[in-house]
């Protein structure tokens, strides 16, 4: 249909509105004449005629009626007051004919006269275009869109008469429904969208397809332009007042910083990580975000200058890894180093901008002796005994110090959960009486004495007190009498009326350390008990005796079956409350290596949080770091550094140093009944661990009591006792144990232990099912990121345990994350260093029988105009990453155009006669296809140039499938000109994960299910492609991209799955 022609038709028909009776005519004959035009009827003298003759086809007649009520529309005396009267004749007798449906609708008899048909046509047009723009004009809000569409789908479809004026008037196209109803459905998404990068996706297809549409509809006719097209240009200006109201959807800010921290710069080949954080400070999303560094490369080498950031939300952030080395030994007197960068990104406007920061790379201390310092041990775990080496114990220590050197010495308890201190504020009490001549310390370990009896016991502790008075000055002095300790401290009231007549003004401080550890029997309602307390009280009423019971959960229990010590003023011991003490923690950790480590905010707070405030496992990890500190000669402690040390202090620690969490506050003696709660309190434990191990992250009260080994009577007895010793703790009705290292280690190293200690055989039996035995422990994931590097990275960001953890943890059960975890053993993870030295493989061979033309610069840097680097088709972000590290690997100069689109080859063979190689660098070459269209587009554009200049075109890859790599040998055999392949790892079908030549399982079995379990969450996240591209089944990731070869579990992410290698 041409519509220019039918243009004319509709400016005729305009002109026939309030024309004068003179012109009528004319311009009558005019519009029949533009009819004939459009409908290539030959014109006649006698236009009436040929128009409306019998060989007329439907189609035009159509047209001719459709215009004829258009004019009549317009102006009735074309019709009426024409001169011919067989105008008017031949126009109702063609609208009997073909006007069929829209008689129908408006209930025209078609033998009734034609005056009353014409009042019943002539308003058609006037309301068509009515109802169109009255729906135009009522838009205001987007919210309204579904009865839009309604009412606009109606009035262009369901109403034939409309649908039958536009189909003369506008192509198919226009008209096609699933056209119109596109348009409505691509605007719909962008009402439902909630990323803002979805949104501007889907306003970015709104502008393209509207605007197109929009266009179409005026190179049409007047009619449909007008009708259709101002009701679409109408939404979409709608569309634009939204989207510039979102203050999402706005320019941003990135900035980019150096993270505070200090490097090994004085030691030469030291491998650095240079951190930075990123940083969106405005209120829209930046995209494709780009950070680049320059340094001074003559003493510092960059891996990889630029990494590919990807896309911030507004306000967020991200950690990312420059990786370096550090070429020559620095002068120790200038040691800073400066770095440069630009952060590039674009603005949801796609506005590309840049931003230069700069930041110093600050050094260590270099005057430090590793050897010597390897051989001190700054943490030790043993008890405390100089005052100047505990920290944060000063306020129970000076309240003591108060109780002993008052004028009426008083007795105290300190209590507590094991070690917290407790013993070390007793040996520095101790310490500190020894220095007073009136004072005289005796530390007793109950530990040390006989316990296989209460009398016993009695005995060896009365013999001890005497013994340490005796030999102690002035009174070795003296002559006292010997006593008989038999079943009671008593003798001792007489030793020390004796020592009062001697040295009345002489003080004794007798402190019995782990007190709670005293028989059973003596706190027991018996007289031997009874007596002994007695006789404490009455020694420690004396002005001159003091008595310091030291002591763990168990005093508790003590001072609740007795009264006697009620004048004992209790002091607790505890961990470091982060309110209170925090000052104190960081001393704990920073003090002993004060000079010699420096340790970030960030590390001290993750020590905290795994510890909280624990001084045993606070020290224990610091420990590890300090070993790790001085093998790697890096007195530098950041995030990273504590998580390693953590991981290892996890699976280093015995079951002693935890098992007073299960051991101690049992108020029973009878050692049966202790047995028998300790056991229920392991059994509580592995129910627990098996929970949390099972991948549930809530561990409620209901599921504590619906899901234990134990009856539900002893289980709620334990959860309360474990919850009344504040060591399960609730938060956000959720329960866990405290501290958190503890709780990592029951549900890691500790579950296994546990399992196997004085469990009975029924529990054994019950616990070690294939769901507990297929658990991965995270020693195992520690083990597995160190196979992927020292601090193995993707994207510049590093790859932790936590992140496997959870990508794992979005399987449904143990056994389906043990087969997976399987297949991330077996995945080969390319570092950067490793793309480097494969980079440097492929160009040893793209040099052999190259003739170098040009010198190499004072760098050593060819300006390489032999070698023309490229990439089949848009280079993509990982194309252009391996390009660029190729180049910068084999020392081509930064400024080199030889780096250029598959487009610009030609030109660049024109101009450059030194050109013999022409090198595209793949990471992975799967079945060749890619590759091969790239060289048959590379041979039509200037395959017979390449064959002239005799150049060789190079495909190197870092590992590919050879029977992807036979593929392209083919296809090079066919083209004019001399292709080579070259690909360092070669890839089998061994290599597929799940093809029988596998050997990653131990059975078919095994191997079927993992399949089944990766095709089933692959299908989710992938629906056409669930085991990787072309079902390649590979298990393959580099430090910058994951191939689609490579199974989707693995690159794929959804709103409802997180990848380990994301693809963008």
């Amino acid at each position: 249909m041409d519509f220019t022609k039918i243009k004319r038709i509709e400016e005729n028909l305009n002109r026939l509105e309030d024309c004068s009776v003179d012109e009528l005519k004319v311009l009558t004959d005019e519009l029949l004449a533009s009819i004939c035009e459009t409908l290539n009827i030959s014109q006649s003298s006698n236009l009436i005629s040929a128009l409306f003759n019998e060989r007329t086809s439907t189609n035009q007649k159509k047209l001719i009626a459709v215009s004829m009520l258009r004019a009549l529309c317009r102006n009735q005396s074309v019709v009426w007051n024409h001169n011919s009267v067989t105008l008017r004749n031949k126009t109702f007798d063609l609208f009997d004919e073909i006007l069929v449906d829209i008689y129908k609708q408006f209930q025209i008899d078609i033998k009734s006269d034609k005056e009353e048909k014409t009042s019943k046509l002539q308003e058609i047009e006037g309301n068509l275009n009515r109802k169109f723009f009255n729906l135009e004009q009522s838009i205001c809000d987007l919210k309204d869109l579904d009865k839009f569409k309604s009412d606009f789908m109606q009035f262009l479809f369901a109403d034939k008469v409309n649908s039958f004026i536009f189909r003369q008037f506008s192509d198919e196209d226009i008209l096609s429904k699933p056209k119109i109803q596109s348009l409505f459905k691509i605007l719909q998404d962008y009402q439902k969208s909630n990323s803002v990068e979805s949104k501007i996706n889907y306003y970015d297809n709104i502008k393209n397809s509207y605007q197109e549409f929009i266009d179409q509809c005026s190179k049409q006719s007047e009619l449909v332009e007008t009708c259709i097209g101002n009701f679409f240009k109408r939404l979409l200006n709608l569309v634009d007042e939204d989207y510039t109201k979102r203050d999402d959807i706005v320019p941003t800010i990135i900035r980019v910083e150096l993270i505070k921290k200090k490097y090994p710069l004085h030691i030469k080949d030291q491998l650095l990580n240079i951190e930075i954080q990123v940083n969106n400070i405005g209120k829209g999303k930046a995209f494709d975000i780009e950070v680049t560094l320059d340094v001074d490369d003559s003493l510092l080498m960059l891996y990889d200058p630029k990494i590919y950031i990807g896309n911030l939300e507004p306000l967020e952030s991200t950690h990312r890894i420059f990786e370096a080395k550090i070429l020559v030994q620095k002068n120790k007197e200038k040691l800073e180093e400066i770095i440069l960068g630009r952060v590039d990104w674009y603005n949801c406007d796609k506005t590309r901008c840049h931003e230069e920061f700069s930041g110093e790379l600050l050094p260590q201390n270099t005057e430090l002796n590793w050897e010597k310092l390897s051989k001190e041990k700054p943490y030790s775990l043993e008890a405390i005994s100089k005052e100047n080496d505990l920290i944060g114990r000063s306020e129970q220590i000076r309240q003591l110090e108060n109780k002993i050197f008052s004028d009426e010495l008083e007795s105290s308890i300190i209590f507590g959960q094991k070690r917290v201190g407790k013993t070390s504020i007793a040996k520095i009490i101790e310490n500190k009486l020894k220095k007073h001549s009136l004072y005289t310390a005796i530390y007793i370990s109950v530990g040390s004495l006989d316990k296989s009896s209460p009398e016993k016991f009695l005995k060896s502790l009365g013999e001890y007190i005497y013994e340490e008075i005796i030999d102690d000055q002035p009174f070795n002095e003296y002559k006292l009498p010997g006593f008989e300790f038999e079943d009671s401290i008593t003798p001792l009231d007489k030793l020390f009326r004796k020592i009062r007549k001697i040295e009345p003004n002489h003080k004794f401080v007798i402190i019995l350390d782990e007190f709670d550890e005293i028989p059973s029997q003596l706190y027991k309602l018996t007289d031997i008990g009874d007596n002994f307390f007695h006789n404490i009280r009455s020694l420690s009423s004396n002005n001159n005796i003091g008595f310091i019971l030291v002591g763990g959960e168990n005093m508790t229990t003590i001072n609740q079956s007795t009264d006697k010590l009620n004048k004992f003023e209790s002091f607790p011991v505890d961990y470091f409350d982060k309110g209170r003490f925090w000052k104190d923690f960081q001393d704990l950790v920073c003090k002993p290596v004060e000079g010699i480590i420096e340790f970030t905010d960030n590390a001290i707070l993750e020590l905290y949080k795994m510890t909280e405030g624990n001084p045993f496992f606070t020290k224990l990890i610091c420990g590890n770091i300090y070993n790790m500190a001085c093998e790697t000669r890096n007195a530098y402690v950041s995030y990273e550094e504590v998580t390693k040390a953590i991981s290892k202090s996890l699976s280093s620690i015995n079951s002693n140093n935890v098992n007073h969490f299960w051991k101690d506050g049992i108020k029973e003696s009878d050692p049966v009944e202790v047995d028998k709660i300790e056991t229920q309190r392991r059994k509580f434990l592995i129910s627990y661990a098996r929970e949390i191990r099972s991948g549930k992250n809530s561990f409620t009260k209901e599921v504590v009591l619906n899901n234990s080994i134990l009856d539900k009577t002893v289980t709620t007895k334990v959860f309360e006792s474990f919850v009344n010793r504040k060591i399960l703790i609730e938060e956000s009705e959720n329960y866990r144990f405290k501290p958190l290292f503890f709780d990592k280690w029951l549900t890691n190293e500790g579950f296994n232990i546990i399992t196997s200690e004085a469990l009975d055989e029924q529990a054994i039996e019950e616990l070690e099912k294939e769901e507990d035995r297929a658990y991965v422990e995270d020693t195992e994931i520690v083990d597995l990121c160190k196979s992927w590097g020292e601090i193995a990275t993707y994207r510049a960001q590093q790859i932790t345990p936590q992140h496997i953890r959870s990508w794992l943890d979005q399987f449904s059960n143990n056994i389906e994350k043990r087969l997976m975890f399987i297949l991330l053993l077996n995945l080969k993870f390319y570092t950067q260093i490793e793309v480097r030295e494969k980079l440097g493989i492929i160009h040893n061979e793209v040099k052999k029988g190259l003739v170098y033309k040009l010198p190499k610069n004072a760098k050593g840097e060819t300006k390489t105009r032999e070698v023309l680097l490229s990439a089949f088709g848009s280079p993509t972000k990982s194309g252009s990453t391996y390009l660029r590290l190729y180049a910068t690997v084999n020392n081509f100069y930064r400024s080199s155009s030889h780096n250029v689109s598959l487009s610009k080859i030609k030109e660049a063979i024109i101009q450059d006669k030194e050109i013999q190689r022409i090198v595209f660098i793949e990471d992975i070459i799967g079945s060749g296809q890619s590759i091969i269209r790239g060289l048959d587009t590379l041979s039509n554009l200037c395959g017979s140039l390449i064959k002239e200049h005799k150049i060789t075109v190079f495909v190197g890859a870092i590992c590919g499938f050879e029977s992807g790599i036979e593929n392209i040998e083919i296809k090079g055999n066919e083209l004019p000109f001399n292709v080579k392949v070259f690909v360092c790892d070669h890839l089998t079908e061994q290599d597929q994960c799940f093809s029988e030549s596998s050997s990653m399982f131990n059975s078919s079995q095994e191997r079927n299910k993992a399949k089944e379990i990766a095709y089933t969450y692959g299908s989710k996240l992938v629906k056409t492609m669930p085991l990787g591209y072309k079902d390649n089944q590979l298990l393959v990731s580099f430090f910058e991209t994951c191939p689609n070869n490579s199974l989707p579990i693995l690159w794929a992410e959804k709103s409802d799955w997180k990848a380990i290698f994301r693809r963008d």
